[in-house]
């Protein structure tokens, strides 16, 4: 099929604009006056292989270094070599049935407990580090606070803000500036920079849903480009970077064990969250997109894919919202913040809560060997240690 064919299909004026208005109405004719343009998006994907290339070298030459210097550890402890029991957490991943188990007990000579902990441990070998999390965490860290300052300082006497339905007011004729360019550039390479790291950042249990959320952010940044939707577009921007450097630093706190400084860094997220997230996003941007366009502009499909898209990321809002107020009431139930504040998503590493060292019998032909003493396992559970001789 003829590429020109299907490009003519896929920018039809009938989906992207509304009755009465074509591509040209989107085209800048003066020397002071920019429209966004499709090609300009091509400039992002360079970008975002840079700010890999960048992260790489600010990770290992500045964030290893520091990371070090807090005694974050880098690698995971190594649990002690069982053929027996490694056999099966490869098959199974750690997931015994009783049958299994009645059975491991007699090849390997040790209890349910020690099975149930080992697998814990070998299941933690595979889990990224510490030291990998920090690191990521950190180029989060940089981007999020240079995205936030940035953009309330661009943003701060832009009219739109506080008037948002001039967010449609004379559309498509908005031009953009060059500054407003540089905070679209910037975040659409980081967010395309995040699904191209994906193979080498950490695996979390919401994977699916940090897809969902980094595609649909391209995707309204992309659109709100294409249809110079670009106020409404840098409204919903800001409001998200103004929350994320402060998850981010919380989570690097718990990672340095600076438990304190994570729950009161952790208190200021959840307030800007609830702030933004459940307050701002929905009544301030939200509003303006299902409410005041439709004095402006008449409705057509792009828009509608738009506005979904916009409740979607509202939708993911609520639940993480959910997993926050799970996270924060652990503080009031406990005492302190056990888990990651991300540890519905995060494998969890913590070395008080898992096994500090295990030694089992030597394994032969799946035989315990009866020439070899009785072994001495050392067993972390909490505070409690269990030596059997």
């Amino acid at each position: 099929m003829d590429t020109d064919y299907i490009l003519q299909i896929f920018w039809h004026e009938k989906f992207w604009l509304p009755v009465g208005t074509s591509w040209t109405d989107l085209e800048s004719h003066e020397k002071n006056v920019y429209y966004p343009r499709a090609a300009d998006m091509s400039l992002a994907v360079l970008v975002a292989v840079v700010f890999l290339a960048f992260r790489y070298c600010y990770e290992s030459l500045i964030i290893v270094p520091i990371g070090r210097y807090l005694g974050i550890r880098e690698h995971q402890r190594k649990v002690s070599h069982n053929p027996v029991l490694e056999q099966v957490y490869r098959k199974n991943k750690a997931s015994i049935d009783d049958t299994q188990m009645k059975h491991l007990i007699k090849e390997t000579s040790m209890n349910s407990q020690h099975i149930k902990k080992w697998m814990r441990m070998r299941r933690l070998q595979d889990a990224p580090s510490t030291m990998l999390k920090f690191r990521e965490c950190s180029w989060h860290l940089l981007f999020y606070t240079s995205a936030c300052i940035y953009g309330i300082i661009i943003l701060w006497d832009k009219h739109w803000v506080w008037h948002t339905e001039d967010c449609w007011r004379g559309w498509p004729n908005h031009n953009v500036g060059t500054d407003l360019y540089y905070y679209y550039l910037f975040e659409l390479a980081f967010y395309g920079s995040l699904i191209l790291s994906l193979l080498m950042d950490i695996k979390r249990k919401d994977l699916k849903v940090m897809i969902i959320h980094h595609v649909a952010t391209i995707i309204l940044l992309s659109m709100s480009w294409f249809l110079n939707f670009v106020r409404i577009g840098s409204l919903t921007l800001i409001v998200h970077d103004i929350v994320d450097p402060s998850l981010v630093a919380a989570k690097m706190a718990k990672y340095s064990k600076k438990q304190t400084l994570c729950e009161i860094v952790f208190g200021v997220f959840a307030a800007l969250w609830m702030i933004s997230r459940l307050g701002i996003y929905p009544f301030w941007v939200l509003r303006s997109v299902y409410f005041e366009i439709h004095d402006h502009v008449a409705s057509f499909p792009s828009f509608i894919v738009f506005a979904s898209l916009l409740f979607i990321l509202q939708i993911l809002h609520i639940v993480w919202t959910y997993m926050i107020i799970r996270i924060a009431f652990q503080k009031y139930t406990h005492g302190q913040i056990n888990q990651d504040v991300r540890s519905d998503t995060e494998e969890e590493d913590d070395d008080d809560d898992f096994i500090d060292e295990t030694t089992v019998p030597p394994v032969t032909n799946h035989v315990t060997s009866n020439n070899t003493p009785k072994a001495k396992r050392r067993l972390v559970d909490g505070h409690n240690s269990i030596n059997q001789s």
